[in-house]
């Protein structure tokens, strides 16, 4: 039976890891070379505003394998405005009829850093939302 990441690695975990993931239906969704080159680009600097260290990764047609290093050690020293400037990175706030992404005030940090599990689940919206639209 599958067990959930958060049941087999705790938040507080510190070490290296093996992960992999697949496609749903084990489409071969990764063989466009557009979408290899995109995650390659944005995987590395994505996970660092999670505090995690992406040490190598393999893109397959169909899934994913990412060898990364956790860093609550990091996360930990993080405020709550960091962290949300963290997230904004990540999860840029758009607004307006052109959807252009709002500029990083202190009122919208503030908003941000008020809600540290939301922003967790918020954070992954963006990856998943591009690789859909490709």
């Amino acid at each position: 039976m599958t067990r959930s990441r958060s049941d087999l690695i705790p938040d507080s975990s510190c070490g290296v890891f093996h992960l992999v993931t697949r496609c749903v239906r084990r489409e071969r969704l990764l063989d466009r070379g557009e979408r290899k080159v995109w995650l390659c680009r944005g995987l590395a600097a994505w996970l660092r505003h999670m505090g995690i260290d992406l040490l190598a990764y393999s893109i397959m047609g169909n899934h994913v394998h990412l060898v990364v290093r956790l860093r609550p050690d990091l996360v930990e020293g993080w405020n709550s405005a960091e962290l949300a400037r963290h997230a904004l990175a990540v999860l840029p706030v758009r607004s307006g009829p052109g959807m252009e992404p709002l500029s990083v005030t202190p009122a919208l940090i503030e908003r941000y850093s008020e809600n540290r599990a939301w922003l967790k689940v918020q954070c992954t919206k963006p990856l998943c939302t591009k690789v859909h639209r490709m």
